[in-house]
């Protein structure tokens, strides 16, 4: 199911970029420049359970509050630990946000409109010179997920299957002129060990709900971590060269 929810043509994808740009690493120029990074994450505290049904009529949804999870520390510790293990002269730290929970920086309760603004201010008064922001967002080519991280189950050749998920985008901005660096997709659809479906994370045994919680938490981790070393912003993991047995980018599904 993962591959089949994944392939889309690539004039989808090139419209789904169509707001950002065309997805890039930072220049060589640019990162030379930094000297202090803020990393700040509004991935936010939903869990998004979505069944795609055969019509619009079985489509169902339902969101679960997971805090305690605490997701955005998460991703934020995880990008905090990749920038600050090289040899580059800048140094990375979390982002104040004066209390206010990833929530308050979606306009209009939106998360596919980020008070980008606010966060540079919040930048620029702290003494940053860079903002990485970890942010969910919408995809044209995935109508029918959320941005952010959740459940997807949907109905494919072998009746209904559905998988661990996240979509997020990892930003870097120049506080300065708030002028994006570079930014990359962080979008898998983990279909191993599918509990099935369920109206509620609640209705899940206690052993599901902390093994979906796990494996979110890694999805996170692990695309925080590969999204910067592919923009440029840390050094590849020490473990890059070891086989994996995961299909490479562009092989089956998009990277």
């Amino acid at each position: 199911m993962r591959r089949l929810l994944m392939f889309l043509p690539l004039v989808a994808l090139l419209s789904a970029c169509a707001t950002l740009g065309l997805r890039s690493p930072v220049a060589q120029n640019d990162l030379r420049g930094m000297e202090r990074i803020a990393v700040a994450s509004t991935l936010g505290d939903r869990y998004h359970g979505i069944l795609v049904g055969l019509t619009s009529f079985g489509n169902q949804y339902y969101g679960a509050d997971v805090r305690a999870w605490q997701i955005d520390a998460l991703a934020t510790q995880a990008a905090l630990e990749r920038m600050n293990n090289t040899s580059t002269p800048a140094r990375a730290a979390a982002l104040d946000l004066a209390g206010t929970r990833a929530e308050g920086f979606y306009r209009a309760g939106d998360y596919r409109d980020i008070d980008r603004a606010r966060l540079l201010s919040l930048a620029s008064a702290q003494g940053f010179d860079t903002l990485v922001l970890i942010h969910p967002a919408a995809d044209e080519n995935l109508p029918d997920r959320a941005g952010g991280y959740g459940y997807q189950a949907g109905f494919g050749i072998g009746g209904l299957a559905g998988c661990s998920y996240v979509q997020f985008i990892v930003e870097v901005l120049r506080v300065r002129d708030a002028r994006q660096l570079g930014w990359d997709w962080a979008r898998e659809c983990d279909d191993r060990d599918d509990p099935g479906w369920r109206a509620d994370l609640e209705e899940y045994g206690s052993d599901e709900r902390d093994a979906l919680r796990g494996r979110t938490q890694s999805q996170v981790r692990q695309h925080v971590r590969a999204r910067l070393e592919w923009l440029g912003m840390a050094q590849a993991s020490a473990d890059a060269g070891r086989s994996v047995q995961e299909p490479p980018p562009g092989l089956f599904r998009r990277d």
